[in-house]
């Protein structure tokens, strides 16, 4: 009877406990590489250089899958291209600076979570380098979007020379970081920039809108210097209403002093 007892409690606790787990909720960068180091993008660029020169492939390869290798046909092969990285404003000094980074998903299906990792380089990369990721939700096929990755703000200290802070000078960009995705084309994904090369991102107003508002502002102050026409009537007729009385007063006093003139004589 106890026995059959202790074995009722201890299938309580066990269903009991089995029903309380679950997966601890832990990122892929904390799996694959820590966040705050760059080692998965050394791996990926140690797999697959750098500026789009290994690995491009043009037909099916063999997949290591979770049961054994798997041939991929070259129409099944997706593959997410690195497109431009622009720069762009930022006015706060506690913040690293901020980039615009265009990818592209050349596949015939939509690729959601990939990851997109920027280091900073002064000189040689290295485990410690300024490094930030960002999860992309989804990629449509066919699409392209930009993605805004804000480096910290270390990467403004990197070196000193002679006393002088000296920040990064080349910006490493990688795209699928974590190499999640089979691609025909892992080259295209990661690309190393002079930071002097990166051109400045676009601002948001559009042309015609500061054109309209330069017009707008042109017009005002032109109408509260220049006097238009009407205004400059009104001073050149106010005081010719005013003069008439005086002109009128003046001739009638000349005539009276006329008309005695032979009087005097006379007398």
């Amino acid at each position: 009877m106890k026995k059959i007892i202790y074995g009722a409690v201890l299938a309580a606790a066990f269903c009991t406990t089995m029903s309380c787990v679950k997966a601890d909720e832990v990122d892929l960068a904390r799996v694959l590489g820590h966040g705050q180091t760059c080692d998965h993008v050394i791996n990926l660029v140690m797999r697959h250089g750098i500026n789009n020169r290994v690995d491009n492939y043009s037909a099916g390869i063999v997949h290591n899958a979770g049961f054994g290798p798997m041939a991929i046909s070259s129409t099944d092969i997706g593959d997410l291209e690195l497109m431009q990285v622009t720069s762009m404003p930022h006015s706060d000094p506690a913040c690293g600076p901020k980039f615009a980074v265009v990818l592209r998903n050349n596949s015939t299906r939509e690729v959601c979570g990939p990851r997109v990792s920027a280091v900073a380089l002064l000189g040689r990369i290295r485990s410690t380098s300024p490094t930030s990721v960002v999860k992309v939700e989804k990629i449509c096929a066919g699409q392209s979007i930009e993605v805004h990755v804000q480096l910290p703000v270390e990467a403004l200290s990197m070196g000193n020379h002679n006393g002088t802070l000296v920040g990064f000078r080349r910006l490493l960009v990688a795209v699928d970081s974590f190499d999640q995705f089979v691609e025909n084309n892992e080259a295209n994904n990661i690309k190393v920039f002079d930071l002097a090369s990166i051109p400045m991102a676009a601002t948001t107003v559009t042309p015609a809108l500061s054109v309209e508002t330069s017009a707008g502002q042109q017009s005002a102050s032109v109408s509260s210097t220049t006097p238009t026409p009407a205004t400059n009537a009104m001073p050149a007729t106010a005081p010719s209403v005013g003069t008439a009385p005086a002109a009128d007063e003046l001739q009638s006093a000349m005539q009276k002093l006329n008309a005695a003139t032979p009087a005097e004589s006379v007398l």
